[in-house]
């Protein structure tokens, strides 16, 4: 089959960009959906991490170790190698951003943009690393959840325009 731009209601009204600036370094970038590939449109990424830990028996379980490397690492790493991603943040609260920025710049060496302050809530944290993003479009992540891969991250990207596969 072949991709041709869709008429279809919900991809017509799907707002896109393009890359341009630094993003074209990357402009070979592919992404599979069932038989079709087509660019993708590259993203910014929300690792949110700035939770209490309250059931983990008093320490943050961002910070334990899983297979070698911190909770977090597993995200962070996901999402440096993510071909989709631009741009990092990681949000987190003030008593771990000292920590969270050494171990963002050292899991995420190229894409790691900065930490932005937690808020009371999860809302209030995602609005947050919302605000230090750049992007038009953004995954949002929850730092506690070691098994995202790049690939899946791939996937998840929105089309570079709007597609139909025509058979």
């Amino acid at each position: 089959g072949q991709v041709r731009p869709s008429q279809s209601p919900v991809f017509a009204r799907l707002p896109y960009t393009t890359c341009s600036g630094p993003k074209t370094e990357r402009p070979s970038c592919r992404v599979s959906r069932g038989h079709a590939t087509f660019p993708f449109v590259i993203t910014d990424a929300v690792i949110v991490a700035a939770g209490s830990s309250n059931r983990f028996g008093g320490q943050d379980k961002l910070f334990a170790e899983l297979c070698g490397k911190p909770v977090v690492a597993w995200s962070l790493t996901a999402y440096e190698a993510a071909p989709n991603v631009e741009r990092i943040v990681v949000v987190t609260s003030a008593s771990n951003a000292a920590q969270m920025q050494d171990l963002a710049a050292t899991w995420a060496p190229t894409r790691f943009a900065g930490i932005a302050p937690g808020g009371p809530r999860r809302r209030d944290s995602v609005a947050a690393g919302l605000r230090a993003c750049s992007s038009l479009y953004v995954a949002i992540h929850d730092g506690a959840r070691p098994l995202t891969t790049p690939e899946m991250i791939a996937r998840c990207s929105p089309p570079e325009a709007p597609f139909t596969l025509v058979e």
